[in-house]
């Protein structure tokens, strides 16, 4: 048995791959931001770190962690 998709449905599917699409986006996003942060944490000098309240130890441990965590 044949069956038609109806408009509302192929909307929803499309809304289901727009959320898609999007989530991914979030995802990669926060990915690109973990690396970004981390990298500049391990290239701060003491001093940059003194200011932000960050101990080396603290900045070395946070700076490599995996980007995805």
């Amino acid at each position: 048995m044949d069956r038609t998709i109806t408009k509302l449905e192929c909307t929803e599917l499309e809304n289901d791959g727009f959320q898609l699409r999007k989530n991914i986006l979030t995802v990669l996003s926060v990915w690109y931001r973990n690396y970004r942060t981390r990298k500049a944490l391990a290239e701060m000098s003491d001093r940059l770190l003194d200011d932000v309240g960050i101990s080396p130890y603290e900045a070395k441990q946070e700076s490599h962690r995996p980007f995805w965590k």
